[in-house]
């Protein structure tokens, strides 16, 4: 299926071994990445330290290999920049 197959790509591009916390929003951007309604947007929020940063890039590196485009929006700190 479309969203296993993302999700492995995203797994693919992170350079450690997620947590189970991790893995769980890898799924979550696996379904929402192959869902049907384009009207959805999805808020990843954490503490610092999370991972945050880390899979948003593995996310970007997916998408770039899959061809499409993206736009990130990152209010505050270091993946503002």
């Amino acid at each position: 299926m479309l969203r296993n197959f993302i999700s492995d790509r995203l797994l693919e591009y992170l350079e450690f071994q997620p947590t189970q916390g991790q893995e769980d929003l890898i799924r979550e951007l696996g379904i929402f990445l192959a869902a049907e309604d384009s009207s959805e947007i999805m808020l990843v929020k954490g503490y610092a330290g999370t991972g945050k940063t880390t899979l948003v890039n593995s996310l970007v590196k997916t998408l770039i290999s899959l061809k499409q485009k993206s736009v990130l929006l990152a209010p505050t700190g270091r993946a503002a920049k």
